[in-house]
């Protein structure tokens, strides 16, 4: 995967499963790392950033805020970003977080650490692969325990 890409995993016809792993957004970093879900392709998919608490990075047009996660959906390679969602702790960067992200039927939720932080509509994508995106020295993540399960109906 090189800067600016989505580099999908797997799951391309899974339509319930859990994707979760181990994320440390890097000193070096600006404290930016998103994760992908529910992907047709890169320009069609659901998109989850998390910005930690120590974050310089800022974006308005962007809707970046520290210490929050960013849902986005991509259709046809334009980004539709919600608003912010605060996260219940504090992350910053150099520490490891464990996420969860189920989707099920029309749901998307997002765990932080074994918590609830937000759940949402899929925007029409049911079925898809699981990934990362890497944007420059902006975002940036370390992931590792990664598992991808599918959830029974």
């Amino acid at each position: 995967m090189t800067a600016g890409d989505s580099g999908l995993l797997d799951g391309e016809a899974y339509a319930d499963y859990r994707f979760e792993f181990d994320l440390e957004l890097p000193g070096a970093g600006q404290g930016l790392a998103g994760w992908i879900v529910r992907a047709k392709d890169s320009s069609n998919c659901l998109h989850f950033q998390i910005q930690s608490a120590d974050s310089p990075f800022a974006a308005p047009q962007y809707k970046t805020r520290p210490n929050t996660l960013r849902p986005h959906v991509r259709r046809g390679g334009e980004w539709h970003i919600a608003e912010p969602v605060p996260l219940p702790k504090e992350v910053r960067r150099g520490e490891s977080h464990h996420v969860a992200v189920e989707c099920r039927g029309p749901e998307i939720t997002v765990f932080l650490d074994g918590q609830k932080i937000f759940t949402g509509n899929d925007g029409g994508f049911r079925t898809g692969a699981v990934g990362f995106r890497a944007v420059g020295p902006a975002e940036q993540g370390i992931y590792r325990n990664i598992s991808l399960r599918r959830l029974s109906p």
